[in-house]
């Protein structure tokens, strides 16, 4: 589909998209807590909200299934060791003279571990080992009428819970910025 086709290259467009899907309750990105990823290798369009979407209202979307996550925070223990992946931008603000503070990726291995860290107290985890980082990717768009893009990395790697409501806030809204552009959810699973 053509509106498809035009998401995946233009993360406002898909924001705006997965929107439709919610209009019949009239409600903001964050009153849905709508967050999402595109899993490349999956091919899939992983996709979390606390309102349900009314997917017939987007052509070429269509759901494989809907699952239930309220049930999740019961399993969201302190101590509780799962998998992780989480697909963020890596920044800091940085203050600029005379002007608003813009934010400026962080490029070195050990810059974005500590970040990850910092995210983990603040979110009610900690890191079992360091996780694994992929090589940053762009993401890029337009908004307003003016260019974006935003530079990302993939974590992913194994996490115990040390807060499970800090965690569950993690879980349902997102960590760090950009999470209109697909950005910030943090997907876990059970350890094997």
């Amino acid at each position: 589909h053509p509106s498809v086709i035009q998401a995946l290259k233009n993360p406002q467009d898909m924001h705006r998209n997965l929107m439709r899907a919610f209009e019949a309750q009239g409600a903001s990105r964050k009153e849905v807590k709508l967050l999402y990823r595109l899993d490349v290798p999956r091919a899939a369009l992983l996709v979390s909200s606390q309102a349900l979407p009314a997917w017939e209202r987007v052509p070429g979307y269509c759901c494989e299934g809907i699952k239930e996550i309220e049930a999740l925070k019961k399993a969201f223990i302190r101590g509780r060791c799962l998998n992780f992946e989480l697909l963020a931008i890596l920044a800091k603000k940085v203050k600029r003279e005379g002007r608003h503070s813009h934010r400026v990726f962080l490029r070195g291995k050990e810059e974005r571990a500590d970040w990850l860290k910092r995210q983990g107290v603040k979110y009610g985890f900690e890191l079992v080992c360091p996780p694994a980082q992929s090589p940053s990717c762009q993401i890029d768009g337009a908004k307003d009428g003016m260019n974006i893009c935003y530079t990302a990395v993939c974590f992913s790697g194994t996490l115990r819970i040390t807060d499970p409501e800090a965690f569950w806030h993690a879980y349902t809204e997102g960590v760090g910025a950009g999470k209109a552009y697909g950005l910030g959810m943090l997907s876990v699973k059970k350890r094997e």
